[in-house]
């Protein structure tokens, strides 16, 4: 059985059918429903537990909304069966709660989106956000879908520090018979953890079920195609093989607190990495459990690595022509130089706005060399797409694609992090470097890439 069906037609019938759902779980019927198909006024319920079909016939509102709303394939949540009410009204149990403080029950009454519900408490209605995580963005319909099977039931909402958000939602950890929903989005793939001092009692749990499930590529994560590369995460999952590279030679010729780049003019330390070495730059608070990061490569940041030059372009690295002979000895190319005077453990590839085009062959040999001469000297290379098209099709983020693919190393999806901004990031005027704001981007993204392989190797 396909435990992974779920599909709806209109709006009002994928909101009954999460009261069906609802309903089951409740009086225990099964752990596990699937919603097989809507058709002729009934809705159709398998259980994956107990293979058996339930047919309900429902009506339509009279005012429903008739717009098709599509549930993409997601998983269906597992709640624990209860053995009695007295174990349904205990404490939630989990080990990030704080030890005092507030819950209280609930009834699921409505879903917003896939990160709010719609609940009674004493007869009063309220909107209740999930504290900690945030739903990705291809993960939405999934966790909604979630969300609708929670409709009639009873839940327990359990208090950090602060009480509601900007909007007026109360920010809360949201447990269902004893399963911890904040949790399950993460496990499963559905959503991002997301630092909200000051409720971080459970923070640290959070990113490490966030990076669990990105490195098991699941729900989101799911490792895609090369020719999806578009819908990439913008922070990469960290394979086993990333892992054992990164690893290798640590602590001997690779330095854990160094990383190096290959790179052209928007990868110049006044325009990428220097400012996170001032005195006076901050964190936005969502991201400062990055702090320990900065403080681990502090000695990187305001570093002009020989790799990175103007013009640059991924053949340059192999040309002793272009190496600085006020640090490389003759006949060293940029790239043996840069390995021998940083010693590094990662390098970021972050290559392509001088790249010729027509020239993409070229492009993806020299990429290949950088990436196989980085591997062999156990120094994990990442990846990065660029936001300026050499062409109309960003020819080369599919070839950088291609060999994070083949690799299995990490791609570090810049591209995906300012297609909101105006003109997608890039100064009008130039079409190739970067707003202030997009170079603030992409310094943070960089960060939390970082942050990704050293929380998969345990750093």
């Amino acid at each position: 059985m396909d435990k992974s069906t779920l599909i709806g037609t209109t709006k009002s019938e994928v909101l009954l059918t999460g009261l069906v759902i609802g309903i089951l779980l409740t009086l225990g019927l099964s752990s596990f429903f699937v919603l097989r198909e809507v058709e002729a006024g009934s809705i159709v319920v398998e259980s994956v537990a107990d293979p058996q079909t339930v047919a309900i016939n429902v009506q339509s509102a009279p005012n429903a909304e008739s717009e098709p709303l599509i549930v993409e394939p997601g998983p269906a949540i597992i709640l624990p069966q209860v053995e009695d009410e007295q174990e349904s009204e205990s404490a939630p149990n989990a080990p990030c709660i704080p030890g005092e403080t507030e819950f209280q029950t609930a009834s699921v009454i409505d879903v917003v989106d896939g990160d709010r519900l719609r609940v009674s408490i004493d007869g009063e209605i309220s909107t209740v956000k999930y504290l900690g995580i945030v739903a990705t963005p291809d993960a939405s319909e999934a966790t909604l879908t979630v969300n609708l099977g929670l409709i009639g039931q009873t839940i327990t909402l359990v208090k950090d520090v602060s009480e509601i958000d900007g909007d007026g939602n109360l920010l809360r950890y949201v447990f269902s018979k004893n399963a911890f929903i904040n949790q399950y989005f993460l496990e499963n793939g559905l959503a991002t953890a997301l630092n909200s001092p000051p409720d971080g009692s459970c923070a640290q749990d959070f990113r490490a079920a966030e990076a669990q499930a990105r490195n098991q590529e699941v729900g989101t994560w799911e490792r895609l195609g090369p020719e999806q590369w578009r819908q990439w995460p913008i922070i990469p999952a960290i394979s086993e093989n990333a892992v054992e590279i990164y690893q290798r030679f640590l602590g001997d010729s690779a330095d854990p607190e160094t990383f190096s780049i290959v790179g052209d003019c928007l990868s110049l330390p006044e325009r990428l990495f220097q400012k996170v070495g001032g005195s006076y730059y901050s964190l936005p608070a969502e991201l400062e459990y990055l702090q320990s990061t900065v403080e681990q490569f502090r000695s990187v940041w305001t570093r002009q690595p020989v790799t990175v030059v103007s013009g640059f372009v991924a053949a340059s690295v192999f040309s002793s022509y272009f190496a600085d002979p006020t640090r490389c000895s003759s006949p060293e190319t940029p790239l043996n130089c840069e390995f021998r005077t940083n010693n590094p453990s990662i390098i970021f590839i972050s290559i392509g706005t001088d790249q010729v085009p027509g020239t993409e062959d070229d492009f993806e040999y020299y990429m290949r060399e950088i990436i196989e001469y980085s591997i062999d000297k156990g120094v994990l290379p990442i990846i990065s797409t660029k936001a300026d098209p050499t062409e109309e099709d960003f020819p080369l983020n599919y070839i950088m694609a291609q060999l994070a693919y083949e690799y299995d190393i990490p791609l570090w999806n810049f591209w995906a992090t300012v297609q909101h901004l105006p003109n997608t990031g890039l100064n009008p005027r130039t079409g190739i470097h970067l707003t202030a704001e997009a170079n603030e981007i992409r310094r943070l993204s960089a960060l939390q890439v970082l942050d990704a392989v050293l929380t998969a190797a345990g750093n």
